[in-house]
């Protein structure tokens, strides 16, 4: 029952208890219901670039190794510059961009204490979602991550979908 509660507060029931009109788009897209929405919202909020990083970063295995506490301050040292002050999402994005202008190089990955394999499958599944959404005619904004309006608009989307988690 849960679950049928948490969907219709996604608004992805109508009142019958069928899926509305949010809820189909929402089935499309291969993401747990709330990183569905989010990503769904994105498309208002002119961040779907940046949500499709997000919900593919949310996706795959996370890409920060696991250290030795020998190694801890080392791996944060080379964490630090993707860290991002308004959260771990955004934090996810840098980390992704900063994968993509090393194209996408293993000894990088190595060297930042992140894990190669799991930012590859982020990589595919960003581009899985980015063609379901062309696939469902979904409008897809181009990137604009770095001012403080696409920040606040990305963390809108979030909390489109994530709500029941404040």
């Amino acid at each position: 029952m849960q679950a049928l509660e948490d969907l219709d507060y996604l608004a992805a029931l109508d009142d019958d208890g069928n899926l509305s009109e949010v809820g189909i788009i929402m089935s499309e897209l291969p993401l747990a219901p709330p990183l569905a929405k989010a990503l769904i919202a994105a498309c208002e909020y002119d961040c779907v670039d940046e949500l499709l990083t997000v919900a593919a970063m949310l996706t795959a295995p996370t890409c920060f190794m696991t250290v030795e506490a020998s190694r801890a301050e080392a791996a944060l040292l080379h964490w630090r510059p993707f860290m991002h002050g308004e959260g771990d999402h955004l934090t996810l994005i840098n980390v992704y961009k900063a994968f993509l202008e090393h194209n996408q190089d293993e000894a990088w990955c190595s060297a930042h204490f992140l894990h190669h394999a799991a930012l590859r499958l982020a990589v595919a599944i960003r581009a899985e979602l980015l063609e379901v959404m062309q696939r469902i005619e979904l409008p897809v904004s181009p990137p604009a991550f770095g001012c403080q309006d696409n920040v606040t608009n990305i963390k809108r989307a979030l909390i489109s979908g994530f709500f029941l988690n404040v």
